[in-house]
């Protein structure tokens, strides 16, 4: 009786404290359990919610995050869109979120939007999952909302043909601003590959995130989401993560990218060093061709430093911009470095070079640790 009590009067100052020293008005939905609040919302931004709740939870199957006492979902106007955890649920069994979820409204908004029905997802997609899993950190929480916001809303899509910082990690403590569409398209990566419905792994992986943090101690991000997905495709990856990450590296050829070097076909050979240093999942990407003459001939070799796990494949792309071989380059797993000779280039514009790093040797990755320290490479193109 007296946790109940606890909890009600927690749910109870939430919105109170919210709304402490403004002039809020609070708009409700008569069909979604759903309400926004703040100073500039309006019906078609409450339309907009709707949409985005059904969305969400009606075809996607996410779980909401807990309700407000009156069993709706309130959702506050703010400069950020996002949700922070206000409160470990006191009368759950496993670590479970209360949270606050704001959004960054178009003031005075009269009609329906989609980019406002984007906000409202990613705020909703972050609610559910620090609910789910309360310590997940800030990049990872940002870009699983990423991706669901645009999987829910149809007038915005995952941009697949782009990559700005490929260097940058996957998750730690990086803003997402650095980077922010490396996390998307694995997570989209992931769910194209597969998973059976659109999200539906994702939930799997917060549902395996059951953690008990001590009572008064901080929340415990163990096991996050890498070791999940590492375990749940243990069969089709046995070296865990670092296979899966490997995967997804051999899909980049068609995206347009960041390159480190864009070279022309070399008349000899060529060394090039990496310009910036690449953190654990992260990646480079260095392009080679159309310009100068092609080769008939074309070998690669990369060294980088030995601290780190790299792979690198190198990727015959064609005139149509589809990938026509992916090649690995060969090395000793304990080494650093790896090579690969391309011959028969007949049909081919470019080639792509493209490597991660996959986790230091002594250090295994783990966002709750930071980054990791970047390393960097050195490739020889050698032409004959």
């Amino acid at each position: 009786m007296g946790r109940c009590l606890l909890l009600f009067l927690m749910l109870a100052l939430i919105p109170r404290f919210a709304m402490a020293g403004t002039r809020e008005v609070r708009l409700c939905s008569d069909e979604i359990p759903i309400c926004l609040a703040g100073e500039h919302v309006s019906q078609g931004t409450l339309m907009d919610a709707e949409d985005a709740y059904r969305a969400l939870y009606f075809a996607m199957g996410l779980p909401p995050p807990a309700p407000d006492l009156d069993g709706r979902i309130t959702l506050f106007e703010g400069q950020e869109t996002g949700a922070t955890v206000a409160f470990r649920d006191p009368l759950a069994t496993i670590d479970r979120g209360i949270v606050r979820i704001t959004v960054a409204v178009i003031a005075g908004q009269l009609v329906q939007s989609c980019e406002v029905r984007l906000q409202i997802a990613r705020g909703l997609a972050s609610g559910s999952l620090l609910t789910a899993a309360p310590a997940t950190d800030a990049t990872m929480t940002n870009a699983q909302a990423e991706w669901i916001a645009r999987m829910a809303v149809p007038c915005a899509t995952v941009d697949r043909a782009i990559t700005f910082a490929p260097e940058a990690p996957l998750a730690g403590a990086r803003p997402l601003a650095e980077a922010p569409h490396n996390t998307v398209h694995f997570l989209d990566f992931i769910d194209r590959r597969y998973a059976r419905d659109v999200g539906s792994w994702l939930v799997g992986a917060w549902a395996n995130t059951v953690i008990m943090s001590l009572p008064g101690a901080p929340l415990v991000n163990d096991p996050d989401f890498f070791d999940v997905t590492a375990a749940s495709y243990k069969k089709q990856f046995p070296a865990g993560f670092r296979d899966l990450f490997a995967a997804f590296l051999r899909e980049q050829a068609t995206r347009r990218v960041a390159h480190q070097w864009e070279i022309p076909w070399p008349k000899s050979t060529r060394r090039i060093l990496s310009t910036r240093p690449v953190f654990p999942l992260g990646m480079a990407f260095v392009r080679v061709g159309p310009d100068g003459t092609m080769p008939a001939r074309v070998r690669f070799s990369v060294e980088w430093e030995p601290q780190t796990f790299m792979r690198w494949v190198a990727i015959v792309v064609g005139a149509d911009g589809r990938a026509m071989r992916t090649l690995p380059l060969t090395g000793f797993d304990r080494g650093a470095g790896g090579e690969r000779s391309i011959e028969n280039l007949s049909g081919a514009h470019h080639i792509e070079l493209i490597g991660a790093a996959l986790e230091d040797r002594e250090f295994p990755f783990d966002p709750d640790f930071g980054l990791g320290e970047p390393h960097a490479w050195i490739a020889t193109i050698t032409s004959n």
